[in-house]
């Protein structure tokens, strides 16, 4: 920890002499996707109450589990030079849990192991460890998440195609897409799994009886 907070100190004293004056020791630009997140996560509950009424568990998750990491992350982006001491424990917080994977991986660890023996399961997690003692398995990760912003637009290009697939789906070609379910004695247009656009949607992305199952805990929740 005390190697860590001199590494930041160091790293700010080098940005106060590039940086100069103090109006440019933030970055406001920071916030420009976040006010995209909230609404794109907003519209989602908004849509997903509409249609099958509130689930706060839901909503309380998707802002916990988004909004919430997301605003933190810029956060420490808008800091580049710490003008007060807050600001300061805030970004040496941040950066030894989040941006220093030696620190980060081993709280992790500590974490699971002390679960495990709440939870026996957990010891199973102290596996991953290998992919920080590897550096082949680091290769293989870095191929992944290097390219991550392209991959996220192909990912973001491959829904955007099942959603329209989907849409059109539900309309013209609903009694073609029919769930093999468990029980041969179903109904047909209870067996259908194109009665609506998202269970049309899950349908063509994992298949028809694990969409089934998707659609129906969407309902529940």
């Amino acid at each position: 920890m005390p190697i860590l907070v001199q590494e930041f100190d160091l790293t700010v004293a080098a940005n106060k002499k590039v940086l100069i004056t103090e109006d440019k020791f933030s970055d406001p630009g920071a916030f420009t996707f976040w006010g995209v997140t909230l609404v794109f996560n907003l519209g989602f509950c908004g849509m997903h109450a509409v249609n099958y009424g509130a689930a706060w568990r839901l909503y309380g998750a998707t802002i916990v589990g988004i909004n919430l990491p997301w605003t933190l992350l810029c956060v420490r982006n808008y800091i580049i030079v710490p003008t007060s001491k807050f600001q300061r424990l805030f970004c040496i917080a941040f950066d030894c849990t989040v941006t220093k994977p030696y620190f980060r991986n081993h709280l992790l660890l500590q974490f699971v192991s002390t679960q495990g023996f709440i939870q026996s399961e957990y010891f199973t997690l102290m596996l991953l460890d290998i992919v920080s003692n590897s550096s082949i398995l680091l290769s293989i990760i870095k191929s992944v998440t290097s390219p991550g912003a392209s991959l996220g637009m192909v990912l973001y290009l491959f829904i955007c195609s099942l959603v329209i697939w989907a849409s059109f789906g539900v309309e013209h070609f609903s009694e073609m897409l029919l769930v093999p379910y468990w029980d041969e004695d179903m109904e047909e247009e209870d067996a259908k799994s194109c009665s609506t656009t998202v269970g049309c949607f899950w349908f063509s992305l994992i298949g028809p009886r694990v969409s089934r199952i998707l659609v129906v805990l969407q309902i529940t929740l």
